[in-house]
């Protein structure tokens, strides 16, 4: 003899269940330099970078300036050895930024630095750099735009993986870096944070 039993109906959270890893962000925006005061126009500023964590996952850097005829702009990355809080040129691991009317970005090595020309001929211009970490801090992605439009700097591989000098995970400082008799009106956001992860188990 077959018995039956009521139907229950068991809500659907019983079998779903969400947990979510918020986002982990910390962005860096650095203060406005000053007017210069010397003939070669330059002006410069460093600032402390939030060190890597086990958990960074992407590096975002964003620069945006006016790019008049005489105007130069660089955010350079590195660890200050010295501990003089300052980065030198040897202290220098990434340099990325605008000269002579193009984008450019370099290494530490003399040889490493690549150029790209401009997306369009707006004044206003901004290049943004984003690179996906792996778990070890070395670069597993990369990409670079200007605005919206990607940017292929010859002699760099964009294809996973970049190269390993774009990034390190012992880089505890940055140097921003202006020359221009006009107003560079600079706007640089340093952003380390860490992927949001979503895990949906039934």
């Amino acid at each position: 003899m077959k018995m039956k039993f009521p139907r229950k109906r068991i809500p659907l959270q019983t079998f779903l269940f969400a947990f979510a890893v918020v986002q982990s962000a910390s962005a860096l925006t650095m203060p406005e330099l000053l007017p210069p005061v010397f003939a070669d126009t330059e002006v410069s500023t460093n600032v402390a970078m939030r060190a890597w964590g086990e958990n960074t996952r992407l590096f975002n850097v964003s620069l945006s300036f006016d790019a008049t005829p005489s105007n130069n702009v660089q955010v350079a990355f590195g660890t200050d050895e010295s501990a003089d809080d300052n980065l030198s040129d040897e202290e220098t691991g990434l340099t990325m930024g605008w000269d002579c009317g193009s984008w450019f970005v370099s290494g530490s090595a003399v040889s490493n630095r690549f150029a790209a020309a401009p997306a369009g001929a707006e004044t206003r211009k901004e290049l943004s750099l984003r690179i996906s970490l792996g778990a070890d801090g070395l670069p597993r992605k990369l990409e670079l735009a200007d605005g919206t439009s990607p940017l292929a700097f010859a002699g760099i591989d964009l294809s996973p993986p970049p190269p390993a000098w774009m990034f390190s995970k012992d880089w505890n400082l940055l140097k921003v870096v202006a020359r221009g008799t006009d107003e560079q009106n600079e706007q640089i956001t340093v952003v380390l944070s860490n992927d949001a992860v979503m895990l949906l188990l039934r």
